[in-house]
């Protein structure tokens, strides 16, 4: 009984224990009066011994009801001061979970709870000042990086096309890829930085939704020709139109595509399906392969930075915090859908239909002509 009670919310446990009380005192009092009564009138006849107490009786549930009023009348007053509070606590816990450490609750209380929210407000600030010191450092040590890694790259360059010999050059493109690498990883970690803070600005313009998810494919003719695997983008008609960053919603689509390509067992095929989904007003762009499964448990682990995939399913690292990071600064999302086949792993993107103000400019449509577009029959508008 007692873990059922500390199960509900402090509200309802103030509720039922002022409850309680004009409660008990109207049982005691309705079982005890007659009794305390007929000792107190020890010699009165029957009928007056009753009458008085029929009065008593309906005293104690005068009191009892007044009791009962006074009780909900609290509970009210405690919910809206202790229940606000409590509410605002919960709220700005959540907000620091996700990141927001700017987020305050300011109550002006002196009692206990007043001290446990000050001492939340006292928690972000510390957590505001370390995340403000962790994105200065890491901005410092990646413009430290990009200099000696810039520099690599250009001898490494100039050595395999001009001054090497045949046996030397190909170690030499060897340092040049690996600094290419090292310096993806280097933008990779301003870049989720910079997202997870909101300090990215996006310019937002409007762009034929499949033009951009083409031109994404086509980077990966290549690595999925050399595997067998199969590019598809599968578009409705109309073909939306989407108010968005270009180069941001790119790295989107760049991740979720290596991933797919990277994961998918060979010979199959990757999709691309395009389309609207007019019930939420929202544009949709899914990206399926079939490999490896992602385990229901990890369906959200994987969106977290310099996460380790298990050996089945591989590192994910930055990509994919980035790229749902993206999505979301768009006002959108990006999750794991369930998989309609055996081995189907399908990625959601979603972003709103609407444009971010009343007269944007309207940017260059990427050049994809290379890539056909297929229209399933049946295909969703």
């Amino acid at each position: 009984m007692i873990s059922r009670l500390h199960g509900l919310s402090i509200q309802a446990q103030v509720f039922l224990l002022l409850l309680a009380v004009p409660l008990v005192v109207s049982l005691l009092g309705m079982s005890l009066a007659p009794v305390a009564v007929e000792v107190a009138m020890v010699g009165e006849s029957d009928a007056t011994i009753r009458a008085v107490a029929h009065a008593v009786r309906v005293a104690v549930g005068f009191v009892a009801c007044s009791g009962f009023v006074a009780a909900i009348g609290a509970a009210a007053v405690l919910r809206g001061s202790i229940g606000s509070l409590v509410g605002c606590m919960q709220v700005a816990t959540d907000a620091l979970a996700r990141g927001h450490f700017r987020h305050r609750i300011g109550s002006h209380r002196t009692d206990e709870l007043g001290r446990l929210a000050h001492a939340i407000d006292l928690m972000a600030e510390q957590l505001e000042r370390l995340e403000a010191a962790r994105r200065r450092m890491l901005a410092g040590v990646s413009h430290e990086l990009r200099t000696p890694l810039t520099i690599i790259r250009g001898h490494a360059y100039t050595l395999a096309r001009h001054e090497a010999s045949a046996p030397h050059r190909s170690r030499l493109e060897l340092i040049e890829a690996e600094v290419l690498r090292l310096n993806a990883l280097v933008e990779d970690l301003v870049d989720a930085s910079s997202l997870q803070a909101g300090g990215v600005a996006l310019d937002r313009q409007a762009f034929s939704l499949v033009d951009l998810v083409t031109a994404a494919v086509r980077r990966f003719d290549v690595e999925a020709a050399e595997r067998g695997i199969e590019l598809a983008v599968l578009a409705g008609a109309p073909r939306p139109e989407a108010w968005l960053d270009a180069t941001r919603f790119h790295q989107v689509l760049a991740n979720l595509l290596a991933n797919a390509v990277r994961h998918a067992d060979a010979a199959t095929t990757v999709s691309v399906e395009v389309r609207h989904d007019g019930s939420a007003d929202e544009h949709v762009v899914v990206v399926r392969n079939v490999g490896p499964e992602i385990p229901p448990s990890r369906a959200e682990r994987i969106f977290e930075p310099f996460e380790q995939g298990d050996e089945q399913v591989g590192r994910v690292g930055l990509g994919l915090a980035i790229a749902r990071s993206i999505a979301e600064a768009h006002g959108g999302s990006l999750r794991l859908s369930p998989a309609r086949v055996a081995r189907e792993v399908a990625f959601d993107v979603r972003i709103p239909s609407g444009p971010p103000d009343p007269s944007p400019a309207v940017a260059q449509r990427p050049d994809v002509s290379r890539l056909t577009v297929l229209t399933p029959r049946g295909g969703n508008a």
